[in-house]
């Protein structure tokens, strides 16, 4: 099994414990056609579809018509809830020698501060189903929206798993922004001393919230590294990450967010509320870069070129980078966005989703779809780009401890 980095808060506490690994499915010849059915729980809202397009192409007479077992979960949009409805019903220690699709349609609620607080509860359900499944002779895909690097160390249930599709396309996004960021302005770190710029879209990535600190960038990406890096200062200071951010503190770090605010005029305001005047000076001493979401308003060719044109305005010569995810076609013609520009075309996404489950049920060689690194064996991280390949596997090695496979169950049992 290949090496993995499980990414952790420096302020974790280890216990050393020994995982017991299964053997990854592999090649068609090396797969006997299961037949136990095919199990697919979900809480995806278009699953219906999925569902009928897999029974009706399946090539395995026994994935079909009662052993077509179509379990979604419609009660709200808590990917752990309906981990949790599965687990209560009991219903998956009778499921024998079948191919379950788990997927988890919606992201993984994150904690508050960023602490592990009932999210280990729910991926602990998910090893006791996937592990009671894989001793019934089950084969098992797990389908999430929540990135592998986002469950810390609490990993231990893809040991049971024989394919992991990751559909967190998002923070692969942010995560490639950061990295690329770094590697342009040939620095150390992801955090300290840089400046970001994201637009109205980002901020309201994927609600709106009632300020940057609820916000998914800020909760989900930029807290988690700001305690990593600095949980000495946060600790000593009173208000703890709030005055690592407020430049009139003598605990700030010189990591600043500025959100283009349409209702002002397309201005920047300073998100944790320092002085705006300061915009000026700070991005030319600090490392800056865009992050933007194009949503269904926002697709167009002029507010696109309004934002290059920001990049011109604040940031002599910054990378931008966008969030294309609904595949809009964007004619940026009279702009140069060579080196500094990335994901502006169309998106798309092959294999889709459909195709690979069904080479699963179908007992085909599922080897093929291995492209990112992880806990599991087989892992594939839905693709989406221009061609540029900006999108990269990436681990943070500043958050982290690299660990053996052996060395994984601390917290678990």
């Amino acid at each position: 099994m290949k090496k993995f980095l499980t990414f952790l808060f420096a302020f974790c506490i280890f216990a050393t414990a020994f995982a017991v690994s299964t053997p990854a499915l592999a090649h068609a010849d090396e797969r006997t056609p299961l037949t136990g059915g095919v199990y697919y729980f979900t809480d995806n809202p278009y699953s219906y579809s999925i569902a009928t397009y897999l029974e009706a192409n399946t090539s395995n007479t026994y994935n079909t018509g009662n052993n077509f077992h179509y379990v979604p979960y419609t009660v709200n949009q808590y990917s752990k809830m309906h981990i949790d409805n599965v687990y209560l019903s009991g219903d998956y220690q009778q499921i024998t020698d079948a191919y379950v699709i788990f997927e988890c349609y919606y992201e993984f609620e994150y904690p508050l501060n960023g602490l592990l607080t009932s999210l280990d509860y729910y991926l602990r359900e998910l090893k006791t189903m996937f592990r009671t499944m894989k001793n019934n002779g089950c084969e098992i895909m797990f389908v999430c929206a929540t990135d592998q690097n986002r469950y810390r160390n609490y990993t231990g249930f893809l040991q049971y798993v024989d394919i992991h599709v990751d559909t967190d396309i998002f923070y692969t996004c942010l995560m490639s922004a950061f990295k690329r960021t770094v590697d342009y302005y040939s620095l150390s770190n992801y955090v300290n001393g840089y400046t970001l710029f994201i637009n109205e879209g980002m901020l309201n990535y994927p609600i709106v919230p009632t300020g940057i600190m609820d916000s998914y960038i800020f909760k989900r990406f930029i807290e988690m590294k700001l305690i990593a890096l600095y949980e000495t200062e946060i600790v000593a200071a009173l208000n703890g990450i709030e005055d690592i951010l407020n430049i009139n503190t003598q605990y700030y770090q010189g990591f600043r967010i500025f959100c283009n605010n349409p209702l002002s005029g397309g201005e920047y305001n300073d998100c944790f509320g320092n002085d705006t005047e300061y915009i000026s000076q700070l991005t030319v001493e600090n490392p800056s870069f865009m992050v933007a979401n194009l949503n269904t308003q926002q697709a167009t060719a002029a507010y696109v070129n309004g934002l290059l044109s920001d990049r011109q305005t604040y940031g002599y010569d910054f990378p931008i980078f966008f969030f294309n995810r609904y595949a809009f076609s964007v004619n940026t013609a009279g702009y140069d966005t060579t080196n500094y520009v990335y994901g502006i075309g169309p998106y798309t996404t092959i294999p889709s989703l459909q195709t690979i489950m069904l080479d699963f049920i179908d007992a085909e060689d599922i080897s093929v779809y291995d492209n990112w690194d992880g806990r599991c064996d087989i892992t594939h991280k839905l693709s989406i780009g221009d061609g540029e390949g900006w999108l990269e596997d990436i681990y943070d090695e500043d958050l982290l401890y690299t660990l053996e496979d052996e060395v994984e169950e601390q917290i678990e049992e």
